[in-house]
C-alpha cells in the first residue's frame, strides 16, 4: 500500500510485472495496455525493476498497511 504522503508514484502509467528468468535469459517485463500487451528486454526491464524497487521502497508494511486500513475502517462506522 503506498501512502498518499508519498505523492505521485514511480508508476503512474500504469501496472507491469517483471518474469526473472535463469541464466543466460534476460529479465522480461510485461506491460499491459489498451492496443495490447508490451514486452520488454535488457535496459526497458532494467528500467521497470528499478521503478519496482522505487514502489518497494515507498509502500508501507504489511502491519502499517493493515493498521491503516482498520484506521479508515473505523473512520467509516
Amino acid at each position: 500500500m503506498l501512502p498518499l504522503t508519498v505523492g505521485a508514484h514511480a508508476s503512474p502509467d500504469g501496472s507491469f510485472r517483471i518474469f526473472e528468468l535463469s541464466e543466460p535469459y534476460p529479465a522480461v517485463a510485461y506491460v499491459p495496455s489498451p492496443a495490447g500487451a508490451i514486452y520488454a528486454e535488457a535496459e526497458a526491464a532494467d528500467r521497470l525493476k528499478l521503478k519496482f524497487d522505487r514502489i518497494c521502497h515507498d509502500s508501507l508494511t504489511a502491519e502499517k498497511s493493515i493498521e491503516l486500513i482498520t484506521a479508515i475502517a473505523e473512520d467509516l462506522h
